[in-house]
């Protein structure tokens, strides 16, 4: 009896029941029934004793369907409808399956081993039961063989994951690679991979592979991001606006994507801007940290640049760092000094951004303690930066996006010729 064969079922449904959605396929089950049943048929349909099998009553059901719009129209739908819709949508996935380049690659090699023949060595004919049979079980081997390599491919993106953390980025790269053999549709994969060539100054390939993640996945926000990254470094200011604001619709609340977008919303008018690089300001908004220009004047002069190794001695002599700093505490030579920036191009109020910006194009950027100092220095300024230099992690940091800022700012040449003299 239905009854027996209910009770029997009980102790299994009770708590999967529970959920909303069962308790919606409750609904549209008896809903079916009822409508289904022949109107001559002497037995009635037992919906008492199938509620009752899942302690439910029927006040119960029609409270928790009326309490809300949607559960009172996914209730009145045809269930038979549904039924066929779902039958058709686990049809298309299983002919996808069927019909991938590794799933038909497999079956291939196993039909040339001789997997699809019988006992006498024919073929066995296609669709029949022992064909079908055989392509089950070959099927199965491969999920779980392709789930193995799944695995592998994980185990490949963490080694590369641990090496861009210590900076060892060719080695980061070839990890991404392996991962990648092991599974060619993951979009993470390639987005870490592009990561690593973006912090090689490798824009061309950071693009390639930003762009290959964004196709393979095109709700991955992070891919469009590496993609305007990437289009910025190479100066295509205009299409890198396009993806940075393609990754803020897909992620509207992320505070990167909206200073992006905000940057790139008006004109890059200084080689401040990020695109051509940033400073690492300090004392007070627009002027640069005086550590920084004691290392980028360290140099050797080179085709018609002043010897700059003079200037770097001057930023080494303790007398002269602190009649500097003294001085960038006086709010006359602030004026001085940001008239004298503005008359050269430079923005000082671009300069706090570009920081931010060079800092979030590090290895670290997704780091907790980094992401807390980007919020001190958007919310507070760039004064806020020296505090940050005692930590060595996050000094590390500060360091390489100063670094960024040596090798790609134009105009720097340029400004020691002007200010400093020099050769034509």
């Amino acid at each position: 009896p239905t009854s027996q064969i209910l009770a029997a079922h009980t102790p299994h449904h009770n708590h999967n029941m529970s959920s909303s959605t069962n308790k919606l396929l409750l609904s549209s089950i008896l809903s079916h029934l009822q409508k289904s049943a022949p109107h001559s048929s002497s037995t009635p349909i037992p919906t008492s004793q199938i509620l009752a099998a899942f302690n439910l009553a029927q006040s119960d059901l029609d409270e928790y369907v009326a309490g809300d719009e949607r559960r009172m129209r996914v209730a009145s739908l045809d269930l038979e409808a549904i039924f066929e819709a779902g039958v058709k949508i686990v049809e298309q996935k299983e002919n996808e399956e069927n019909s991938s380049p590794e799933f038909v690659a497999f079956i291939n090699a196993l039909t040339s081993r001789g997997y699809f023949k019988d006992s006498q060595g024919q073929p066995i004919t296609k669709n029949s039961p022992a064909y079908n049979e055989r392509f089950q079980k070959a099927k199965l081997r491969f999920k779980q063989k392709e789930g193995l390599t799944k695995q592998e491919g994980e185990t490949h993106k963490n080694e590369g994951n641990e090496l861009m953390r210590q900076k060892k980025y060719d080695e980061a790269i070839e990890a991404y690679k392996r991962a990648i053999q092991c599974d060619s549709s993951n979009a993470i994969y390639f987005c870490n991979m592009a990561a690593a060539y973006s912090n090689q100054q490798r824009y061309d390939e950071a693009l390639e592979a930003a762009k290959k993640s964004f196709e393979l996945d095109p709700k991955y926000s992070k891919a469009a991001l590496r993609i305007g990254m990437a289009l910025e470094k190479q100066n295509k200011t205009e299409e890198a606006h396009k993806f940075y604001k393609k990754a803020l619709a897909l992620e509207p609340d992320n505070e990167k994507y909206q200073e992006h977008v905000k940057r790139l919303d008006r004109p890059l008018a200084n080689p401040f801007a990020r695109g051509s690089g940033s400073g690492a300001p300090s004392g007070f908004p627009g002027m640069p940290d005086l550590s920084a220009m004691r290392d980028m004047f360290g140099g050797q002069g080179q085709g018609g640049m002043p010897d700059m190794s003079q200037m770097g001695d001057m930023f080494n002599n303790p007398q002269f760092m602190e009649m500097a700093q003294n001085l960038m505490q006086n709010d006359q030579f602030k004026r001085a000094a940001e008239s004298m920036m503005q008359g050269m191009g430079f923005d000082p109020s671009q300069i706090s951004e570009s920081l931010v910006g060079a800092i979030e194009e590090d290895e670290e950027a997704d780091n907790e303690k980094v992401q807390e100092m980007l919020r001190d220095i958007r919310t507070n300024g760039p004064e806020v930066i020296e505090r940050y230099h005692q930590d060595p992690e996050l000094k590390d940091v500060l360091d390489r996006a100063r670094d960024r800022v040596m090798q790609n700012m134009p105009g720097i040449s340029e400004m020691a010729q002007r200010y400093m003299g020099g050769g034509q």
